[in-house]
């Protein structure tokens, strides 16, 4: 997108991609001016814009969230085998 920026006396400042404009809205060059582009209906104060682009925008990734890996290759470990005695006193204890 292509940014038209003019002084308030209407002295062209020039045009810019958007990345430009925002890099000269940040070094404070482009303070009192106002801007225009395709698709608006009239110009604006550059504050505006630098207002709308503060609430607009994500300037952080979010925090990275912790994973667990989970190995799927480990077979489950055979059932125990209990000896005759200890599956009597099983029994016994289920009564």
């Amino acid at each position: 997108m292509i940014f038209h920026v003019c002084r308030i006396d209407g002295t062209s400042l020039g045009e810019f991609r958007e990345e430009e404009f925002n890099r000269r809205i940040l070094a404070g060059e482009l303070k009192e001016d106002f801007y225009w582009h395709e698709g608006m209906s009239d110009w604006k104060p550059v504050a505006q814009y630098r207002i709308l682009a503060k609430t607009q925008r994500i300037s952080f990734a979010p925090p990275p969230r912790t994973t667990v890996k989970i190995d799927m290759n480990i077979s489950p470990s055979p059932p125990e085998k209990k000896s005759a005695m200890a599956r009597l006193l099983d029994r016994i204890r289920r009564k």
